[in-house]
């Protein structure tokens, strides 16, 4: 039975829903989402309003198109403030997967050394390679004592990879 003051319920839009995620604090700082992240960190964000309408969207690339219109195909909403969970349009910028890749050795963040996902030394065995080498073994021996391919071994020891350490008689 309704009562005099029953107001349908009313749906809100993506936008009411989105602005009720996120801790604005000044017009310069970082406007942090807290609703949910997606495996790397970054804000995760559902659109739409029928169930057969709804996606997943970037919440800081949501907030990007909100401030400055749709991104131009093949570019990505990336952060001036290198903060995952960001969505102050102030910090965001289009750019390509190349500007990416720029941004993030520019600022420090790419993965070196033992901190790369798939990296097979370590700063202690690319020392021990080195060793090795001075005392006459080949590439060849070397890289078999420490199971990874040659070229990978040769390329550490002469400075195009693990460019972070020092290159000695490689």
């Amino acid at each position: 039975m309704m009562t005099k003051d029953h107001k349908p319920y009313k749906k809100k839009s993506s936008e009411e829903r989105f602005w009720n995620l996120v801790d604005r604090r000044g017009p310069d700082d970082c406007w942090e989402w807290n609703g949910g992240l997606c495996g790397p960190g970054y804000g995760i964000f559902k659109i739409g309003t029928l169930r057969v309408d709804r996606r997943n969207v970037m919440a800081h690339r949501f907030s990007y198109e909100l401030h400055f219109g749709p991104l131009v195909d093949d570019l990505f909403c990336l952060h001036r403030c290198d903060n995952k969970k960001c969505v102050n349009p102030k910090h965001l910028f289009m750019g390509t997967q190349d500007d990416n890749m720029k941004d993030k050795v520019a600022k420090g963040r790419q993965p070196r050394g033992t901190t790369s996902y798939n990296a097979k030394l370590s700063e202690s065995r690319l020392e021990a390679a080195r060793l090795y080498r001075l005392n006459g073994w080949s590439y060849k021996k070397i890289a078999d004592r420490f199971n990874i391919h040659v070229m990978s071994l040769y390329k550490a020891m002469k400075g195009q990879t693990w460019k972070h350490l020092e290159v000695r008689n490689g």
